[in-house]
Formats: structure tokens, sequence, C-alpha cells
């Protein structure tokens, strides 16, 4: 996103506001829409999705369960392949998410 942002900013102006308004008018909760949103990261191959998504789904108030379960319902359609480094990429955001917060209330 960094280099649309860069090189063409209107189209990420515009792509920024189309996911506002989704956003804005959907009858989805937000940890609902996160974890559908992990499970098209799946299906894409995307991890920096799958992290970016899994923190959003933690903040909206997701349990890693859920998120693990989310990522497993792919394994039909995606594969193993794909399902195992989803894995990967949400399990290794949400230890360094705990790690980082464990810092933060050590001080």
């Amino acid at each position: 996103m960094r280099v649309l942002k860069e090189e063409r900013n209107k189209v990420y102006e515009k792509f920024e506001n189309l996911a506002e308004e989704i956003e804005n008018s959907s009858n989805l909760d937000k940890k609902t829409r996160e974890l559908i949103k992990i499970s098209v990261c799946v299906a894409q191959g995307s991890m920096f999705g799958i992290s970016k998504h899994t923190t959003s789904a933690l903040h909206a108030g997701a349990r890693k369960a859920e998120i693990i379960d989310t990522i497993v319902c792919c394994l039909p359609v995606c594969g193993i392949a794909s399902t195992n480094q989803a894995l990967e990429a949400a399990v290794s955001t949400i230890s360094l998410r705990k790690d980082q917060e464990q810092e933060a209330a050590n001080g």
C-alpha cells in the first residue's frame, strides 16, 4: 500500500474512501468483518494481510481460537500449504502482540 500511496495517491485515497464506506455501511460487526478478511487473505496467500487483519481482529475482540478456526475453515478450499502458512503468520502475530503488551506492562 505504501507504493500505491506514494505513486498514485489519488487512487489510494479513493480506495481508502471505498473501504471506509464499506466498513461504515456494514451490518456485520468489526470482529466478524476482520475474520472474513483473514479468510480472504488465506485464499490470496497474503501473509501481510493475515498479519494485519489478525491484529485488527484481536483489537475487535477476537480470541486466538477464533482466528485459528477461521484459518482452518479455509483448508478444504485453499489447501494445506496455504493454511499452514496462514496459521504460522497468525500465531506469530498473536505472539508478537502478547510480547509487546507484556513489555508495555512491565515498563
